[in-house]
Parts: structure tokens; C-alpha cells; sequence
């Protein structure tokens, strides 16, 4: 049967690659044979038979290796991968086919486009991957420490990998800073790599989405796109490499990559890393959303000390445990605020919040500042003892009152282990009224309205 015959019996689009082998046993030269007509639509009218596959689409090294693999070592390959060069996802397969000699080997190539990533094809992936997927997710999912739990999965996937090392690091385009997120192995090469490094990959990774360096030829070809990048590896003692993005939507923020892995897996290990990353970005997406949003919810946003809401739950937990360990509350109030909101405006008053809350935080300390109202602040602190307390407070007292600049009414309480919670910011409370009126009775012309 001859090729046209054979991919005309596919419906989908379908054909012949021919592989050609280097002399140092290395892949060659790869060659569309023929399609079907599904192909041919499909590829429009820049198909020809017996083309070099890279005059139809851009070169790829990790397509090229699928190629190889299946024509010489007749193995079936299934992948669903992103292909950035069409703007879809291709479902693929590759079917080895009896060799025309030594040096020239064949096999099938079917594919589908899905425009976007659908799960169901996901999900075909080879059973170890789709173990280790599961167990990630579930111990993802898990109201735990995310960070704990993610290094658990680089470590699995690291041994899965028969890796030296798996790395999960993000990437800050705004603050030009590169964080690792988890690493895991038994000899971890280097370090994190700069932001200078880390920038240079996206434009590498291109249209195939992800780098693999399995030899040192590949290692050759990458130095020549990207010396800097490859100098570092090697002075990392990085032989090997596969690496694929962690994506939120179309953006990368990351990247998840195993180093010094045991290349006879490369295409296990090509097809888990490039699953476990878009799971890996969705779940590192959420909770970056999730941070953000308790942070938020804790944290006021013009000052960022901590919120009403973190304060309640502050002496929620405070009542739980009187009389077990001491405490001292400081209740602050901007004095003249609403005045300069009327006179000025809205913004001039924020700046006066800021710069008073400046100093609150020099004395107390940016985590144990609540802000409870527009011009009213509190500052508990736990632990430590009378006179630490007291001082501090001295501190903030003895600060000039001056119009636009630090104006604060000052009350407090030290509670020790005697006084409740309740009762101790009663006195706080009471304690800041006396001065406030006491201010307001010799400063008539900033008197509230």
C-alpha cells in the first residue's frame, strides 16, 4: 500500500513523515511524504508532497524527537500540547511504520485542533502522570500550607523524573525579580537564576512552548540563541533540561523545570512536566488570588497596617486566652482630619493618614497597627513587658503635634494578665477621649464640626 492509500483511510487530517538518520545517529532531516486530503485543507495551499516538515511550520525540536523516537525506536506517541505558532491546541499522535532502510525511518502523523485546552484529552496521558496529577491535586486542594505541599510535588515529580533536581521559580516583570517558589532534589544545582537570565527564555521558548536539552547537541544549538543562559547552566553543572511555563490565562508568570534527568524518559518526562504545568499555573494562579484577596481583607490599602477585620479577630482570640499572656492596647487618633478633608480635600487628607501612621509604625511596628475607623488606630501588643509598653507609648506622646504633619491623640491601657480584653480598650478608649477633648479645647480653630 502506498502512502496516499494509507492516509486516505484516516478522516482526520493525517500523513507520512519521513525521518532521516545523521551518521552520528542523531535525527536529520524530516520530510511531509504525503497527506490526506483532511491534511491538505487543513494546511491550506503551502502543502506540497515530500516537503521538509519546517517550510509548513516552525522548526521544533521536542516535534522533531516525537519523530524519531516513533521511526526508529516504533514507538506509539500520544501528546496534547499548545501550539503558540497556530494559536490552538493539537491532540497528536504518531504511529511508527516499517522503515525504508537503516538510515530513513517513517511513521504516521494524525492531530485534531482544539482552540482552546479541553480536559477530557488531557486526561489521556499514560498512567503514571495521571497518578501523580491526581495526588498533586488533591494535596493542593487541601486546606493546608501551600507552600509545603508544593514542594511534595516537585520532589515527586523529581523522583518520577529521575531528576537531580524539579524548580518551580516566578517571574516579576514590574519589580524585575525572579522568586523560587519550591525546589526539591538531592544535589540542587546552583542557585536561582537572575531576572537577566530568566527574561531571555520566553523569547526561546517560542511557538513549541517549552525547552528540552537532552545532549549536549541540543545544549550547542541553545548556545547559540542564548550563550548567556547556557553558561549559566553549565556553571550550574545543568546538563539536561526540560522546561515548560507556568501560565495564568496567556500570561507567564513562572516557569516549572527538572534538571540532570534521566533522558532515556524523555518523552514520560516531557508529557508530565508539560500536564503538571497547567495544573501547576492554575493552582499557583488561585492562590495568588486567594493571598491577595486575605490580604486584602486584613490589610488596609492606603496605609497597609492591618484592618478592622484582623483586628476583631485579633481580640477574638485575645478574650479566648485572658489572663495566659500579657498585653497593652494604644488607641490613636488623627487629630484635624476632617478639616483638612473639608478645606483640601479628600487627597491631602490620605497624606496626613500616611504620614501619621509613618510614625505609629516607627514606634509600634506595621503588624500591630489596626486601622478601625477613617482617623482612628490601634496598636495591641502582645508579649513583652510594663515598661517596653509604657516607653513606646512615651515615645509617641512626646512627638511635636503640628498642623499637616504627626497630630495624634494618644490613650492607653496596659492589661498585663489581669485586666480583660474588653476592659482594657474601655480604658484605651477613655484615655485618648480625655486628650483629644483636652486638644481640641486649646486648638478651637481644628475643633470638628
Amino acid at each position: 500500500m502506498d502512502d496516499h492509500k494509507l492516509t486516505d483511510m484516516f478522516l482526520v487530517p493525517c500523513c507520512v513523515m519521513e525521518v532521516e538518520k545523521n551518521p552520528d545517529g542523531s535525527c536529520g532531516m524530516i520530510r511531509i511524504n504525503s497527506g490526506n486530503q483532511a491534511y491538505c485543507e487543513t494546511m491550506g495551499p503551502a502543502y506540497y508532497d515530500n516537503m521538509p516538515y519546517y517550510e509548513l511550520v516552525p522548526k521544533d525540536a521536542k516535534f522533531e524527537d516525537f519523530c524519531f523516537r516513533a521511526a526508529f525506536e516504533n514507538r506509539r506517541l500520544h501528546a496534547y500540547v499548545e501550539t503558540k505558532a497556530l494559536n490552538s491546541w493539537t491532540d497528536q499522535q504518531l504511529i511508527p511504520l516499517q522503515q525504508r532502510d537503516e538510515n530513513h525511518g517513517r511513521c504516521l502523523f494524525l492531530f485534531e485542533f482544539t482552540k482552546q485546552a479541553e480536559p477530557s484529552r488531557m486526561a489521556e496521558v499514560s498512567m503514571e502522570t495521571a497518578e501523580l496529577v491526581i495526588r498533586s491535586c488533591l494535596l493542593l486542594s487541601k486546606e493546608e500550607n501551600f507552600a509545603d505541599s508544593l514542594d511534595i510535588v516537585t520532589k515527586d515529580i523529581c523522583t518520577a523524573a529521575g531528576a537531580d533536581a524539579c524548580r518551580i521559580i516566578l517571574i516579576d516583570h514590574e519589580n524585575k525579580a525572579v522568586t523560587t517558589l519550591s525546589d526539591s532534589g538531592s544535589r540542587m544545582p546552583g542557585r536561582t537564576p537572575s531576572y537577566e537570565i530568566v527574561k531571555t527564555w520566553e523569547p526561546i521558548i517560542g511557538v513549541s512552548n517549552e525547552v528540552i536539552i537532552k545532549d549536549r547537541q541540543r545544549m550547542t544549538e541553545l548556545a547559540e540563541l542564548n550563550p548567556s543562559w547556557v553558561k549559566d547552566m553549565q556553571d550550574n553543572n545543568v546538563e539536561t533540561l526540560v522546561l515548560i511555563p507556568l501560565k495564568k490565562i496567556e500570561t507567564i508568570i513562572g516557569y516549572l523545570y527538572v534538571t540532570n534527568y534521566d533522558v532515556r524518559k524523555t518523552v514520560e518526562v516531557k508529557e508530565m512536566i508539560e500536564v503538571m504545568s497547567f495544573f501547576l499555573g492554575m493552582e499557583i494562579a488561585n492562590n495568588q488570588l486567594r493571598s491577595e484577596l486575605e490580604y486584602r481583607y486584613t490589610h488596609d490599602d492606603l496605609t497597609g497596617v492591618r484592618s478592622r477585620s484582623a483586628m476583631i479577630a485579633l481580640t477574638a482570640q485575645l478574650m479566648r486566652e485572658e489572663g495566659t499572656r500579657p498585653f497593652g492596647v494604644v488607641n490613636m487618633d488623627v487629630n484635624g482630619l476632617k478639616l483638612v478633608n473639608d478645606q483640601k480635600g479628600h487627597e491631602a487628607g490620605d497624606q496626613m493618614i500616611v504620614v501619621n501612621v509613618k510614625a505609629m509604625k516607627e514606634i509600634f511596628g506595621s503588624e500591630n497597627i489596626y486601622r478601625v475607623g477613617g482617623d482612628e488606630f490601634l496598636a495591641i501588643l502582645t508579649g513583652g513587658t510594663k515598661e517596653d509598653f509604657e516607653t513606646k507609648v512615651a515615645r509617641l506622646r512626646a512627638l511635636p503635634k503640628t498642623e499637616g504633619g504627626v497630630n495624634i491623640s494618644v490613650g492607653s491601657c496596659w492589661a498585663g494578665t489581669e485586666r480583660s480584653t474588653s476592659e482594657a480598650l474601655h480604658l484605651a478608649d477613655e484615655d485618648m477621649y480625655q486628650e483629644k477633648k483636652q486638644y481640641y479645647k486649646t486648638h478651637t480653630d481644628r475643633r470638628r464640626s
